[in-house]
């Protein structure tokens, strides 16, 4: 994770053309159960994509 986080704030320095020390990375790992993309929750598709698949 200490490499994500240099990565980040480094990229975002050079974009913004603002120094390092400007920079704060939260990383917040969430269940996949809080998570939807197009309107449907990852859990869900998941179940989905196993059943197609058998």
């Amino acid at each position: 994770m200490c490499k994500l986080v240099k990565e980040l704030t480094t990229s975002a320095a050079n974009i913004m053309n603002a120094p390092d020390k400007e920079f704060i990375v939260f990383i917040k790992e969430n269940e996949k159960e809080n998570i939807g993309i197009a309107g449907q929750l990852l859990t869900d598709r998941e179940i989905y994509r196993i059943r197609c698949l058998t």
